[in-house]
């Protein structure tokens, strides 16, 4: 019971430390013009983001912290509950029923009911991704399989971020990269497995062939997918065991590093015009694709700064604008995220939004149900209805 509560509690913080952890990067990555008397308080906002306000009202049962990220307009509020004690008890809730339906479950438990069980192609993959989890220095189930499976692209870039932990054969590599090779993904997941200093130009290349794609996918949805159906194979299917298990697997799983694709674009000056055009196109494909909240941000970012260079005002102006719409999806978020774990039915209506669209969208939807809800006079921010 221990050990799940921990599962639950880690996929918790593992998405809240997600957003917060996007918005910083954000703000690193992309430094604003001067700020504003309204920027400068939109930052301490951010900075406050679960800080608790004390708002005292006769009529009230609970003691309710209303969160604004610098909005003029107050229906964009989402009001929280400060009090700390409801803000851990829904996942106790949550632990104790799937506790009570399967008994302890966690990654570990499924990994072992995998062991001689995987017969499926989606329950093989499944028990990759989780062996790579307990292991990631050793990603052996990973590549092992996409040797039985040469021609599936999942597997194929699976492959390519499973080696940047561990030194795959060359053949293993041009393979993988050429079963996936109109997916940008892929490319810059190669590219990362190049020694930028001895091959400065197989880097480039590979930057280039990313940009030139008319692809981009890290194949999110079709981890989902996977997760979802092994579990019914195992006759554990369950919305909740589902959300917890999938984003405590996606905590652990490979996943893409942007590292070489931003010191790239982050250095490349005006004469590179061909760089320049490659770290756009990128940057489009990125946020265009909305394959997580981490891309997206990226993506905005890498754009930004590309017409930094090219000293393009209107371009900048621009993408200002559609970073701080994202600091605000961000925040706004982690806040909503908050009264989601409160409600078994709004957790499982995000579920569904996980699996019927991408990060992105399930974000927004997940903001626009905490407006409609703190919007509504009778709403109570502490009520917990598990």
């Amino acid at each position: 019971m221990k050990n799940f509560l921990l599962i639950c509690i880690t996929a918790c913080l593992f998405l809240t430390g997600l957003y917060l952890a996007i918005g910083k990067s954000l703000s690193n990555l992309v430094q604003p013009t001067p700020a504003t008397p309204s920027q400068l308080k939109s930052n301490q906002t951010a900075k406050t983001l679960l800080a608790q306000q004390t708002q005292t009202a006769p009529e009230q049962k609970h003691t309710k912290a209303s969160n604004d990220f610098e909005s003029s307009n107050s229906e964009e509020a989402i009001t929280l509950c400060s009090d700390e004690k409801v803000n851990s008890f829904p996942l106790e809730k949550l632990a104790k029923q799937l506790n009570n339906e399967y008994d302890v479950f966690d990654n570990h438990t499924l990994l072992n009911a995998l062991k001689d069980n995987a017969v499926t192609l989606e329950s093989k993959i499944t028990y990759g991704l989780l062996s790579y989890a307990q292991n990631p220095e050793q990603p052996q189930p990973l590549i092992t399989l996409f040797s039985d499976y040469p021609n599936n692209r999942y597997l194929a870039h699976q492959t390519l971020l499973a080696c940047a932990n561990q030194v795959c054969d060359e053949q293993t590599i041009q393979s993988a990269l050429t079963t996936d090779r109109n997916n940008g993904a892929s490319w810059l997941a190669y590219a990362s497995l190049i020694d930028p200093k001895q091959n400065p130009q197989q880097t480039l290349d590979a930057i280039i062939n990313a940009a030139n794609t008319q692809e981009y996918n890290e194949y999110r949805q079709q981890t989902y997918y996977f997760f979802d159906e092994t579990l019914n194979q195992l006759n554990m299917n369950n919305d909740l065991l589902f959300f917890i298990g999938t984003e405590s697997l996606l905590a652990a799983t490979p996943s893409p590093s942007f590292s070489t694709i931003n010191k790239i674009c982050s250095n490349v000056t005006q004469d590179e015009v061909g760089l320049l055009d490659a770290c756009i196109n990128i940057g489009e494909r990125l946020e265009q694709s909305q394959s997580t909240l981490l891309s997206t941000a990226i993506g905005i970012a890498l754009q930004r700064k590309a017409y930094e260079v090219r000293n393009d005002q209107s371009e900048i102006a621009f993408l200002n604008a559609k970073t701080q719409d994202f600091q605000k999806l961000l925040i706004q978020s982690t806040q909503a995220m908050q009264l989601m774990w409160q409600s078994k039915q709004r957790t499982l209506n995000y579920v569904l939004a996980l699996k019927n669209s991408n990060e992105v969208d399930a974000a927004r939807y997940l903001v626009e149900q905490a407006i409609t809800l703190s919007n509504d006079p009778e709403f109570d921010p502490c009520v917990i209805e598990w």
